[in-house]
């Protein structure tokens, strides 16, 4: 095998299936790369839970892990895990899900908002176009209505609402 070479052999032993033992020296290796791991005490830690999933018969290793609720993985206890960063890591993955979700609500709660602004800013236009020059014969109001054309266009006023708007009142 390719990957047999001497620096992988050095993390095995006489382990039957293949499994990967941890050594005292493979864990103090990793203690010279990363030093924090020291002074978390994690390689201690990380040794003693090898040693207890040695003493572990093989088919209990090969199990899923536990799923909750939308198929994620449920957290592991901080003692099983080997110290505080998983119990903390699960709650700032919880905490981002509710902020997400919070968001996602307040994005559509926006998002509502934003669709009615269009027409009830069209719809106060209109009345105050009415209001202020019935037949629309001011030249500056002409000049303001060929000049904001786009924000009309994108409020959604059109002249065919005016139009309409003044045959009801004639109705009436």
């Amino acid at each position: 095998m390719a990957n047999d070479k001497k620096g992988w052999r050095s993390g095995r032993s006489g382990a039957k299936d293949g499994a990967v033992e941890a050594s005292k020296d493979l864990l103090r290796k990793a203690r010279a790369v990363n030093p924090s791991l020291a002074e978390q005490g994690s390689t201690t830690e990380l040794f003693m839970n090898v040693q207890a999933a040695k003493a572990k018969p093989a088919a209990s290793t090969t199990k899923p892990a536990a799923t909750k609720g939308g198929g994620q993985a449920a957290a592991p206890s901080a003692s099983a895990s080997g110290g505080d960063f998983f119990t903390a890591f699960y709650a700032r993955k919880q905490h981002h899900q509710d902020e997400r979700e919070r968001l996602t609500q307040e994005l559509a709660r926006v998002d509502r908002e934003l669709a009615t602004l269009g027409p009830s800013t069209a719809e106060a236009l209109v009345e105050l176009l009415l209001a202020a020059d019935p037949g629309v014969a001011n030249p500056q109001t002409l000049e303001i209505l060929q000049r904001e054309k786009a924000f009309l266009d994108r409020v959604g006023f059109s002249q065919r609402q005016l139009v309409e708007r003044r045959l009801q009142e004639q109705k009436k």
